[in-house]
């Protein structure tokens, strides 16, 4: 791993942070372990985490810590970055593509931004399974 990056894995308080029924403390190791050398693997479970992330509903045990807000401030934390999100439609990789059209179906909330997007997709993406996914969402439009 760079040096810039463990810095700044090492200057996140992880193991006060929350994450599922326990702390986040394993979060580091996880993102150690996602630098490979399979740079497309690593960049479709990126994408497949932060599908995850945007689409997750709050554990009974953050309603119970008072923090029911939970997803909808993660999303919105997500939404800061959705521009990083529209480029992941251009992955080389169909996966990511087809996890970057997901996460922009929770996340985006201006249709006039996305529809045309999702028409330029369904038409012209070269797989058929990213086309159908972009059509789909389209049709929620």
């Amino acid at each position: 791993m760079n040096t810039v990056a463990e810095a700044l894995i090492a200057a996140v308080p992880w193991r006060e942070l929350r994450a599922g029924p326990g702390t986040a403390a394993k979060v580091p190791e996880a993102l150690a372990a996602a630098e490979s050398d399979d740079v497309a693997a690593a960049r479709y479970r990126l994408a497949e985490l932060l599908v995850e992330i945007a689409g997750g509903e709050t554990a009974q045990a953050e309603v119970g810590a008072g923090a029911a807000d939970v997803a909808e401030r993660c999303r919105s934390a997500l939404r800061e970055g959705l521009w990083t999100c529209y480029g992941l439609l251009g992955d080389e990789d169909a996966r990511v593509r087809n996890q970057a059209i997901t996460l922009l179906g929770w996340l985006e909330e201006r249709p006039e931004l996305i529809v045309p997007v999702l028409d330029r997709i369904a038409e012209a993406d070269p797989d058929p399974e990213v086309r159908a996914a972009a059509g789909d969402l389209r049709a929620e439009y």
